[in-house]
């Protein structure tokens, strides 16, 4: 008994290579081909903001310093535990490092970060006196 595969048993091997011939795959991208932009995040804005190096940043959260870097270029890949590591160390909560810029001058919580106690209880009111009248 001879070995045959399953395909030419079926006589698909000249249907693959007229297939192969007459389409051009080279256009053809796969979901798994495609290369997606990486994820829009905050983390260099957030580490600037605070004043820390690559280094000392690695060194807070307990990471080499290369592996910290290619997480934050976007070359690695980042998990739950690295983002609230990053959270802490750079005194924000995890979804601040995907929508907020604390780099933004005129983004209201730059402006927040910038006032004494008394000053936030009467930004407070007043953003109260906008919602009630909203």
């Amino acid at each position: 008994m001879s070995k045959t595969s399953h395909i030419a048993k079926f006589g698909a091997i000249e249907s693959f290579r007229y297939v192969r011939e007459a389409f051009d795959f080279s256009r053809v991208q796969t979901p798994h081909m495609a290369k997606s932009p990486p994820p829009r995040w905050f983390l260099k804005q957030w580490r600037k903001y605070r004043g820390y190096t690559q280094e000392r940043m690695a060194e807070m959260i307990g990471m080499a310093p290369g592996y910290y870097s290619d997480i934050e270029s976007g070359k690695r890949r980042y998990n739950q535990d690295h983002l609230e590591a990053f959270a802490v160390a750079l005194r924000c909560d995890v979804p601040d490092l995907f929508v907020r810029d604390p780099t933004g001058p005129e983004a209201i919580w730059s402006i927040w970060e910038q006032l004494d106690a008394p000053a936030r209880k009467q930004v407070t009111e007043i953003a109260q006196t906008f919602k009630k009248s909203a």
